[in-house]
């Protein structure tokens, strides 16, 4: 279960760094010359002008970044309840660099380390078991494949 939730945070954390590439500033090509594609359901639209969001990401961009992880389960029953608190995890990332591929903007996100966020006045043997726990996320990753068009 922990393992499950480390992954999808990893999933998470990946997708806020893609997100932290974006431009405001200038625009691709691709972005440029796009059509409107798909509707799209906004809440708020925010101040105009508007435009298209598209992703753009120099070549050779390298991102370092810490993110905390924590997780706590509700399960619940007609009768009963029981909360679990599993303790956090701090990892310590780094993307890139970037290059540009045929399919659009290329980097390897990795974990260079993972750290058990160990609670103070935790036994000594619990706070190991957390810490080797954490430290098999260490050297974890993949590669991220992002292009700026709508389709």
């Amino acid at each position: 279960m922990t393992k499950q939730a480390l992954l999808h945070g990893f999933v998470a954390m990946s997708a806020l760094l893609v997100l932290g590439g974006c431009s405001k500033d200038s625009k691709s090509e691709t972005a440029a010359t796009a059509d409107s594609g798909e509707p799209v359901v906004v809440l708020e639209a925010g101040a105009e002008p508007r435009t298209p969001l598209r992703y753009k990401i120099t070549d050779g961009t390298v991102t370092k970044s810490n993110m905390d992880f924590r997780l706590a389960s509700l399960a619940q029953t007609s009768d009963a309840a029981s909360l679990s608190v599993v303790p956090g995890v701090r990892l310590h990332i780094v993307s890139g660099p970037s290059m540009r591929t045929d399919a659009g903007i290329q980097f390897e996100v990795n974990i260079d380390k993972a750290e058990a966020m160990v609670p103070p006045g935790i036994d000594e043997e619990i706070a190991e078991d957390l810490r080797q726990s954490a430290s098999i996320l260490d050297d974890v990753g993949g590669t991220v494949v992002i292009n700026d068009r709508m389709t």
